[in-house]
């Protein structure tokens, strides 16, 4: 999986928000990804991104192939679903990866930025009355 270089220098802004002092990006990335899934509206990315940033393995973001901790079949899942697509092989699973990441970030960026409280804009938008 890849990312950009605007993705990368919000990481570290995240996770200051977050509380995540010392823990790796991966823990960051899946929490960026998982912001994508849990807003209800569909989004499609027809534009070209440049993926200039870095290049994260499966392994690293979803746990690919190891035995524990392996949460592949749960993202497999949750995206398809989500996207209302059947994913064909680990490389349009990485593919859609890549565009939930892409959604989660623009979706915390354009939320949440540095003095903001991270808990209360989920708390906004995930209460259920």
């Amino acid at each position: 999986m890849r990312t950009t270089q605007e993705i990368e220098s919000y990481i570290p802004k995240l996770n200051q928000l977050i509380g995540f002092k010392n823990e790796p990006k991966w823990v960051t990335l899946r929490f960026i990804i998982n912001i994508s899934l849990s807003f209800e509206n569909k989004v499609e990315f027809n534009e070209k991104v440049d993926f200039d940033g870095k290049q994260y393995n499966l392994e690293q973001i979803t746990g690919f192939g190891k035995e524990i901790d392996n949460y592949s079949d749960l993202y497999w899942s949750m995206i398809e679903e989500f996207d209302e697509k059947i994913i064909k092989n680990k490389k349009e699973f990485d593919t859609r990866l890549e565009i939930h990441l892409l959604r989660g970030y623009k979706i915390l960026s354009s939320s949440v930025n540095s003095s903001s409280n991270l808990f209360e804009f989920l708390l906004q938008e995930f209460y259920l009355d």
